[in-house]
């Protein structure tokens, strides 16, 4: 057996082991059989193995497998001695006896391991737990992150339609102040409520999306502020209307403003609008009473009743004034109004409702002059049922006709005021007829019988006065509907197109003809052909007085032909009155059978009183056409009564000498065939017709 040293020698790592080896540690013996001997089973082995490996550390187990390594030569080597197997089996008996300590504490570790088990178990499964939780809290903290970006998404976008749908603090105070405060219009307000229409608009758009609720939100409230902001303007502005009762007030161009917003709410509007004519027409009524009553700043111009017995001047002041403040109330009007929002219908959409209006500008200006219409009628019509005189009330009846046109030109056909002065048109124009029907009629009862003259008589030549008078005042008045005067030959209307008040002058020019003739017809102590004469002057008297005028075409066309049935009248009475004169009417009579039953003497006879007739100068005519107006006329109609009667006489003339010759030749020719021989006498001439023309 080798000695210590020995084995030291041999065995490098011999010095890991004491010197006694029955002094061995629990460690080291227990590593000892760890190599040596061999465990019960793999799976105690192997626990066993652990349990050790754990409770021992790297260096101690290395010491163990060094001292085994050593027993295990050392056995091969029998080098143990009985000493060495004693303490060997001392050891082994401590050894089996530290066994069952180790078997407990295996015992122990085993139970120890079960408990770990089970904690490591339950660890396991709380890690599963934990780790599905955790699976959970990554898919909810996903769903958060995506949650967080889109609320992020939607604070900015919250923010920026607050900023686009909403308004600051400040505008809020201007469209709402608080109880107790009035409302402050200026531009700053105009512009907050533009804002406010801008933000429903919006809304609007922002509603035809497929989640509105914010934009429906942001409606409400915007709706319910501008609702509030409307009534307030609506308020405000009546109360400035209510300042507007002066005569001519000055347009304010916030009023202006604040009646073009009204514009879209059409109940606000027309009510205010209704306000403001009731408004300006008591104040324009209060101004013509003032006007008629009082009359101007200190005096000028003086009061229009005070011209009251002048009915021209009195009707022209009033409807003048009328105008002048027509014409005001349009200016006023057309800076206070939207007039370019009057003249079309507009659809405004006010909660939920379409209303469809039109505002008409000529309805609000007829509106405002209401209150005139009756105090101006009443004195219109009091002025015409007055007079009595058909001029004058054909003149008022052209100014109220003038005026009438002028005011209709910028107020509707329905307003009071028109129905007004239309109403007093056609009564001045009914007065005017029954006045001068009545005049007509009176100056025919007072016609005075023809006079010796066959002059016309005054009460023609005042009727053809007044009538003139008329057709001049109807041409040179501007009510009127055209110039009458005629202006050149081609201005020939026809009687339909000629007014009613110049047919009704014409109607009376004929009613008074038709007297005339009746006169002339029932007077005794006129011959036929002074009758024509007297008719003829009356009619060429009113034709030279009514051809000036286009009006009276067809009536002179008509005066024409029975002054032409006049002239052919007075002509055929001459030429009767010319071949009684001459004496040879009964040769004339019996001219056209070649004188059968008339002698030689009886013809030489008439011959004779013609010569007479003549050299007296009987044969003249100026007697009879002196009563003529018309001087060439006259002397015409004596010409061509001359002519007539010298054709009569040409034939007469040639007559005879054919019966002379025819004689004489027969003499001649045969003495046994002369019946009667026509000598002429010597003591008798026969004119030749030249002569007779010469003598005429």
């Amino acid at each position: 057996m080798n000695s210590p040293q020995l084995h030291k020698q041999n065995n490098p790592n011999s010095t890991l082991f004491p010197q006694d080896k029955t002094n061995l540690s629990l460690n080291q013996l227990a590593s000892f059989l760890d190599h040596f001997l061999p465990l019960q089973s793999p799976q105690l082995q192997s626990q066993n193995s652990s349990n050790i490996n754990d409770s021992l550390s790297q260096d101690e187990h290395f010491n163990a497998s060094l001292l085994a390594n050593d027993l295990e030569m050392m056995l091969v080597s029998s080098e143990l001695n009985l000493k060495t197997t004693q303490n060997v089996f001392d050891a082994d008996t401590e050894f089996l006896n530290s066994t069952t300590e180790v078997l407990n504490e295996i015992d122990n570790i085993e139970k120890s391991l079960s408990l770990s088990e089970n904690h490591i178990t339950q660890l396991l499964n709380k890690i599963s737990m934990i780790k599905q939780q955790t699976i959970n809290i990554s898919e909810n903290a996903s769903i958060l992150v995506d949650e967080k970006y889109e609320l992020v998404r939607r604070y900015h976008l919250a923010i920026q339609l607050n900023q686009k749908l909403g308004l600051s603090p400040q505008e809020w105070q201007i469209i709402n102040p608080k109880k107790g405060t009035e409302i402050k219009v200026d531009d700053t307000f105009f512009s907050t409520l533009k804002k406010l229409k801008a933000l429903v608009n919006d809304c609007g758009i922002l509603l035809q999306t497929s989640n509105p609720i914010a934009a429906s939100d942001i409606m409400r409230k915007t709706l319910s502020a501008q609702e509030s902001a409307y009534n307030s303007l609506y308020t405000w502005t009546l109360n400035e209307i209510r300042t507007l009762g002066r005569e001519a007030p000055e347009p304010k161009y916030l009023l202006k403003k604040a009646i073009n917003e009204l514009f879209d709410r059409p109940s606000l509007y027309e009510t205010t609008i209704q306000n403001l004519i009731d408004c300006r027409s008591n104040a324009l009524q209060r101004a013509f009473i003032n006007a008629l009553v009082r009359g101007g700043p200190n005096g000028v111009p003086r009061a229009i009743e005070v011209h009251a017995s002048d009915p021209l001047r009195y009707v022209s002041d009033m409807l003048a004034w009328t105008h002048q403040s027509q014409e005001n109330e349009t200016e006023f009007l057309e800076q206070l109004l939207p007039i370019e929002k009057n003249t079309k219908s507009y659809e405004i959409t006010e909660k939920n409702t379409i209303h469809s209006y039109f505002i008409d500008f000529k309805e609000i200006l007829g509106g405002c002059l209401e209150d005139i219409c009756k105090p101006l009628e009443l004195r219109l019509n009091q002025t015409l049922s007055e007079r009595e005189s058909p001029v004058l009330l054909l003149q008022l009846h052209y100014l109220i006709g003038f005026y009438q046109d002028i005011l209709g030109r910028k107020l509707s056909a329905e307003s009071s005021i028109c129905l007004a002065l239309k109403k007093s048109y056609e009564g001045s124009y009914l007065l005017f007829q029954k006045t001068f029907d009545s005049f007509v009629e009176q100056e025919i009862e007072n016609m005075l019988g023809i006079s010796m003259t066959l002059d016309v008589s005054e009460t023609t030549r005042r009727i053809t006065s007044v009538s003139q008078e008329l057709f001049y005042l109807k041409s040179s008045s501007p009510g009127s509907n055209n110039n009458n005067r005629k202006t050149n030959s081609e201005q020939n209307p026809t009687y339909n197109e000629i007014s009613p008040s110049s047919k009704h002058i014409l109607s009376g020019m004929l009613t008074t003809i038709k007297a005339v003739e009746d006169t002339a017809t029932e007077s005794d102590s006129l011959l036929l052909h002074e009758k024509s004469i007297y008719m003829w002057n009356t009619l060429y008297f009113i034709k030279a007085e009514m051809g000036l005028f286009g009006e009276a075409s067809e009536f002179i066309l008509l005066l024409d032909d029975k002054l032409l049935e006049l002239q052919k009248a007075i002509l055929g009475a001459m030429n009767e009155i010319l071949v009684n004169r001459s004496c040879l009417k009964r040769c004339f009579d019996e001219m056209n059978d070649e004188l059968p039953n008339i002698s030689a003497s009886e013809t030489w006879n008439c011959f004779r009183a013609f010569d007479k007739a003549l050299s007296e100068g009987s044969m003249d005519l100026s007697s009879v056409t002196s009563r003529i107006h018309d001087t060439a006329f006259a002397q015409n109609l004596r010409k061509q009564s001359v002519d007539a009667f010298l054709e009569m006489y040409t034939q007469l003339h040639i007559l005879l000498s054919k019966k002379i010759i025819s004689s004489n030749k027969i003499s001649d020719q045969n003495n046994d065939l002369i019946t009667e021989v026509w000598e002429v006498p010597d003591d008798l001439i026969v004119h030749h017709p030249g002569s007779v023309n010469v003598l005429f």
